[in-house]
């Protein structure tokens, strides 16, 4: 499966086991934004 799908996956598993993503940190970004490195 690809990235969007595993993400929904994930967020689906974690909701039966009565979990939740609280926060989502977009690495890419925040490295570029912090460090103006640019990775992948």
């Amino acid at each position: 499966m690809d990235y969007e799908q595993a993400v929904l996956r994930a967020r689906e598993e974690l909701q039966k086991e009565g979990f939740g993503v609280l926060t989502e940190i977009n690495v890419k970004e925040t490295m570029k934004k912090k460090l103006d490195v640019g990775i992948g």
